[in-house]
């Protein structure tokens, strides 16, 4: 297993494009800046020149109006607070890694590292939506999904003539009241019910811990 997925280009494109192994001393070089147990250095290089076409091809980009005005909205998620490798060292015959970067943890999602999880044409983590989970499980996590879900919804347009409370979204100086039903139904959900709010707005079920 080992050999086939050292055979595989994807693999090597997925590697850090920052310094970050350890040659001795703490100085930190690039994966393919030098030779690093069991990685072919040839094709770290040309991973690493992927990345920079990438990069050149976002810069020309970035320099046309016509780009400009039609570009796509990005929306990272980003894993946080999970145990993370973002450095390494040689030791042995293979390679250590290591949960911090220059002595300091900077985060991560259990497989990808905070500072590798937005595209480069993202400064500040501009747009980024953070979630307390593993990188594998990001796809399925409930408020990853709320958040997708919510989100093209706030860009759609209100229809003319239709005033911005039937959104559902209380007015400012105008009360709420809530009447609780139950605590808890059977399946461990409560309900509310708020009343001078737009319809649709009303009995929408909630999840309660557990």
């Amino acid at each position: 297993m080992t050999g086939m997925v050292g055979s595989l280009t994807a693999v090597y494109q997925l590697l850090p494009i920052y310094p970050c192994y350890d040659v001795g001393g703490g100085k930190l070089v690039r994966v393919g800046e030098t030779d690093v147990p069991n990685i072919n250095r040839e094709r770290a290089v040309a991973a690493r020149e992927f990345h920079e076409e990438i990069r050149r091809a976002v810069e020309a980009h970035e320099q046309e109006e016509e780009y400009l005005r039609g570009r796509y909205a990005i929306r990272p998620v980003i894993g946080t607070f999970q145990p993370t490798a973002q450095s390494a060292k040689a030791r042995g015959d293979g390679v250590a890694l290591i949960g911090s970067y220059e002595g300091v943890d900077q985060d991560g999602d259990g497989t990808v590292p905070r500072v590798s999880a937005t595209p480069i044409e993202v400064e500040h983590e501009e747009n980024a939506m953070f979630a307390a989970q593993r990188h594998a499980s990001l796809q399925n996590d409930d408020p990853v999904l709320t958040q997708l879900a919510g989100d093209p919804q706030r860009r759609r347009p209100r229809p003319v003539g239709v005033p911005r409370a039937a959104s559902g979204a209380p007015q400012p100086g105008r009360r709420r009241r809530l009447r609780g039903r139950r605590a808890a139904d059977r399946e461990g959900t409560a309900r509310a019910r708020v009343r001078g709010a737009a319809p649709g707005g009303c009995g929408r079920r909630l999840p309660t811990p557990r």
